[in-house]
């Protein structure tokens, strides 16, 4: 993997870590926004794992 792609995966890392304390900051520590970060992380990072994260046959 390029330099480049682990830039843009670590930049995608840190602004989804930052969206899911504000969720978690503004709204309360509940189920509710623990639910919300949790299916946000589910689809944000799934398809990143399926192209860069399963090695190469």
């Amino acid at each position: 993997m390029s330099s480049i792609k682990k830039l843009g995966l670590v930049a995608i890392v840190i602004l989804w870590l930052g969206l899911s304390w504000l969720v978690i900051d503004l709204g309360g520590f509940n189920l509710k926004n623990l639910i919300v970060v949790a299916m946000s992380g589910v689809i944000v990072f799934t398809p990143l794992y399926k192209k860069y994260g399963k090695p190469k046959q």
